[in-house]
């Protein structure tokens, strides 16, 4: 269906794809595997017409795919949901689908592109926002959702999906994946992006492992167990960190969340909400997008104001005892735009550190720049470069670099590490172990179970904005999966 022959790429210096070969058959499900960096998102983009290859060819069915056209790549038969949302925030859902491909006509009926979502939605076992609702009230995970609809209402022949399962709870993920089943069914060629190892041997017919932009394994999940498949991402594997976060005996609270409601044009976004963290804790929330946790990192950040409750950081500075890691790091976290510097000054505390007399000094903000940019491994050419040139794996360090040189005592981190390849999550984890170890508190919400399992000794689940602690027995993904779906007696 789909084939590539020595695509190359170079950027400035940087060779992204080194004569890269990669092929995807009708009715099969290719997984691309490969660390930040390695190449991925370079090779989605020469298929969908985003970027022009500098050498190389690609054909569809065996005709010459023209390169460097969106359009043309679309009109092909190839579509693709982007890890970041590609949608108009100030567009309702339904405008948003409209600029799909699920009315062709002069007049736009956005009743009639809403029934024809609403019947498509169904087979992938989600709900659509209310009517006319505009995607800046929408949640990261109905972003993803939508897009994917809109996707599949071109009837595309190839189908690229780039890390789209990690706003999903266990039990839609299963859902989504019998949904690739069934486009395989149909003939399609289904391509996915994903650092979920198991998730990539579970569906996936074929593997290819990019690294430094080369391919280097193209192999099946028969003949590679997880192992296998992460040392050819990212060589020989680091041993995990044990984490070492019970909390000490009577230690200091770091947070109290006292009752804590929210209120949105008269809808409950937050029901009394209470929470007690202690100094060298780490705990999880559990959840799907949109069910309260974006609005509680929010009054938690100072963003928004709760409409009832109380909540309290305690630290030796007051202006810097909470932290917080918002989790789109390219609306909410950084201004691409800016300097990486500049990004860094954004945290008062950062800038207060550099400060001469009410003025900023430039030379010791770079200093220090340079200095988060070695302690934390960011990949960048220094700190003049732009936050947008970095990878999405760079830019993820970069904020929690920013965090944790303001020295909190609480750390709020929300999907920290959602797009992350195998090392980059063990960074962070290793990274917030630290600062639990040292005294610190960590919440950390996020919708991947796998890490809430592994890196917290207690756990809550966040549903339809009410907090429910869970006990150890209910620490298994089938449990976890009702709770987070709003089933609280099952």
């Amino acid at each position: 269906m789909l084939e590539a022959k020595s695509i190359t790429r170079h950027f400035g210096l940087t060779l992204a794809l080194d004569r890269v070969d990669f092929s995807a058959r009708p009715g099969e499900i290719v997984a691309l595997l490969g660390e930040n960096g390695a190449g991925k998102t370079t090779l989605m983009k020469v298929f969908t017409g985003a970027i022009r290859p500098d050498a190389g060819a690609v054909t569809l069915e065996g005709a010459p795919l023209a390169l460097g056209s969106p359009d043309a790549a679309l009109r092909a038969g190839i579509a693709a949901v982007h890890q970041s949302p590609m949608l108009f925030e100030r567009f309702s859902w339904e405008e948003n689908l409209a600029l799909g491909g699920f009315d062709a006509r002069a007049k736009i009926d956005l009743d009639a592109i809403a029934a024809k979502a609403r019947e498509l939605a169904k087979h992938l076992g989600f709900e659509l926002p209310p009517p006319r609702a505009t995607i800046a009230q929408r949640s990261v995970a109905e972003r993803v959702r939508l897009e994917v609809l809109r996707a599949l209402s071109f009837d595309p022949r190839v189908l690229i999906l780039d890390e789209p399962t990690g706003v999903l709870a266990p039990n839609e993920l299963n859902a989504f994946l019998d949904l690739l089943r069934r486009l395989r069914g149909e003939g399609r060629s289904v391509i996915l992006v994903t650092h979920k190892l198991a998730e990539a041997r579970a569906v996936a017919d074929r593997i290819t492992v990019l690294r430094n932009g080369r391919v280097v394994a193209e192999t099946t999940p028969a003949d590679s167990d997880e192992n296998t498949l992460a040392r050819l991402m990212i060589g020989e594997l680091a041993p995990s960190p044990e984490p070492q976060i019970h909390p000490v005996a009577n230690s200091v609270t770091r947070l109290e969340i006292d009752s804590l409601s929210y209120r949105n044009d008269g809808v409950m976004i937050l029901d009394r909400i209470s929470l007690r963290l202690d100094a060298g804790e780490i705990a999880g929330i559990a959840g799907v997008d949109g069910n309260g946790q974006a609005e509680l990192v929010e009054i938690l950040a100072g963003a928004r104001d709760a409409t009832s409750g109380s909540f309290r950081a305690v630290g030796a500075d007051p202006a810097s005892a909470l932290a917080v890691i918002p989790q789109d790091r390219d609306l909410d976290g950084l201004i691409l735009d800016m300097q990486l510097w500049e990004n860094l000054m954004l945290a008062a505390p950062l800038r207060a550190r550099v400060a001469r007399r009410g003025w900023l000094d430039v030379a010791g903000a770079n200093e220090l720049c340079r200095s988060a940019l070695a302690s934390f491994r960011i990949r960048a050419s220094g700190p003049d470069a732009l936050a947008a040139s970095l990878s999405g794996g760079n830019r993820q360090r970069l904020e929690v670099a920013r965090a944790l040189m303001q020295h909190p005592r609480v750390l709020v981190a929300h999907n920290v590490t959602r797009g992350l390849d195998l090392a980059a999550t063990a960074d962070v984890h290793r990274l917030l172990l630290e600062f639990a170890s040292d005294g610190g508190a960590v919440l950390l919400i996020s919708s991947d179970l796998d890490e809430l399992l592994a890196m917290t000794t207690r756990l809550f689940v966040i549903s339809r904005g009410k907090l429910c602690a869970t006990e150890s027995s209910d620490r298994n993904p089938e449990r976890l999966g009702l709770l987070m779906a709003g089933r609280w007696s099952e």
